[in-house]
């Protein structure tokens, strides 16, 4: 149920519904998985209230952007809103 797409030279977040943003490559190889929520119960889910959330841990990505430094903001969609930001790591 992906809901956007955000470029950042040879990778492409994709946010989606069920709670989580894949990172692919140029070959569209999946690179991560990012904030995967298990439980379906707050996956596609508006109603998670804050008290609630997991740091990490989406209810429903919407939407997401890279800044200069391949950090990654990612619009969480739920009653409250919620913007995450997931700083690279560079291994």
């Amino acid at each position: 149920m992906p809901t956007s797409v955000s470029v950042q030279g040879d990778y492409v977040s994709v946010p989606d519904l069920h709670g989580r943003v894949v990172i692919l490559d140029k070959t569209n190889t999946i690179m991560a998985v990012l904030g995967h929520n298990p439980d379906c119960k707050q996956g596609r889910n508006f109603g998670v209230k804050q008290a609630d959330w997991i740091e990490g841990v989406f209810s429903g990505t919407h939407g997401s952007g890279w800044d200069a430094d391949g950090n990654l903001y990612v619009q969480d969609w739920n009653v409250d809103g919620r913007i995450m930001k997931l700083v690279r790591v560079k291994g």
